[in-house]
């Protein structure tokens, strides 16, 4: 089964050589330039096609930051969510809103998160 095409894209992340994940409106996908194998990648179980994925940040080289509409997945080298973070009001360290509209890191290492939080 050929995964959807992404209509709208928002970042093509070089992930290694010979990978690229790219990530938009109808989710994230995985393109495999040596093969130019198309793969959905999944989260919970399920297909990102409800998730918008704006950016990513890669931490190390086993661990990639996603911003997505549904807040921050952290994923490992193979495209597997191992964490999320996401709004929690009874949390004071979650974040303010889901809809995380880009995430950066500046050359001293800090990391920042833009979000956009409508009342």
């Amino acid at each position: 089964m050929q995964p959807a095409s992404i209509r709208k894209v928002f970042q093509i992340f070089e992930k290694d050589n010979g990978t690229l994940w790219v990530g938009g409106m109808q989710g994230l996908r995985s393109f495999n330039t040596r093969s130019q194998e198309v793969t959905s990648l999944r989260i919970d179980g399920s297909f990102l096609k409800d998730v918008t994925v704006r950016n990513f940040v890669k931490i190390n080289a086993n661990e990639f930051w996603m911003a997505t509409n549904r807040g921050i997945y952290i994923l490992d080298s193979s495209g597997l969510v191992r964490d999320k973070i996401q709004e929690n009001v009874l949390s004071r360290n979650s974040l303010a809103a889901n809809d995380v509209q880009a995430l950066c890191k500046d050359l001293e290492g800090v990391y920042g998160v833009l979000l956009i939080k409508t009342v």
